[in-house]
C-alpha cells in the first residue's frame, strides 16, 4: 500500500512538473485516496488531498488494513428479526438503507458481502451480510450454536 501511495503522489509531482516545463499552468497538484493518506510519509509537492472516508473509515478500508475495525466511526445495531433454521441464515432489520449497496470490499475480500457481523462486545463473529433488499439483511449461519445465539448483531457496513 506504501508502494501505490508513494506511486499516486510522486506521478502527479512528475506529470505537473512537466506540464510546468511546457510552459502551462497548475493551479493545484491533488491526488486523493483514503489509503493514501493514511499511508504515505510526506505530501511534499501535493496542494490538496480528497481522501474520500478517512474522517470516519468503514470496513471497506478497515479490510485494506488502512485502519483497524476499531477506527470507524459508526457501527449499525440490528436485531435479528427471523431466524430461519432450515435455509441457516437469519434475517436483520438493516438493509441498504442503513448498510449499503456497494460491496466495495469484493476485489480484496471476495466474501465480503455487505456488512462483517460482530456481537455487542466487538467481536468479530466470522459472518457476513451477504444480500439485502431495501430494508432487511440476510446472513447465512452454518454453526447451530450461533444460530441460537444471534439475537442482536453490531456490525460494520461496506
Amino acid at each position: 500500500m506504501l508502494a501505490i501511495a508513494r506511486h499516486e503522489r510522486d506521478s502527479m509531482r512528475e506529470f505537473a512538473e512537466q506540464l510546468r516545463l511546457a510552459g502551462l499552468e497548475v493551479a493545484a497538484v491533488s491526488i486523493g485516496s483514503t489509503p493514501t493518506v493514511c499511508t504515505v510519509e510526506h505530501l511534499d509537492g501535493i496542494d490538496e488531498v480528497r481522501p474520500g472516508n478517512y474522517i470516519f473509515f468503514d470496513a471497506f478500508q478497515a479490510t485494506l488494513r488502512s485502519c483497524r475495525f476499531e477506527d470507524c466511526a459508526v457501527t449499525v445495531l440490528a436485531a435479528v428479526v427471523h431466524r430461519d433454521r432450515s435455509g441457516g441464515q437469519v434475517v436483520i432489520d438493516a438493509g441498504a438503507i442503513a448498510l449499503s449497496k456497494d460491496r466495495s470490499a469484493h476485489t480484496s475480500d471476495p466474501g465480503c458481502g455487505f456488512g462483517v457481523v460482530q456481537n455487542l462486545e466487538g467481536n468479530d463473529l466470522g459472518l457476513r451480510v451477504s444480500s439485502v433488499s431495501q430494508e432487511h439483511g440476510r446472513i447465512p449461519v452454518s454453526d447451530e450454536r450461533l444460530l441460537d445465539l444471534l439475537k442482536v448483531v453490531h456490525g460494520f457496513a461496506w
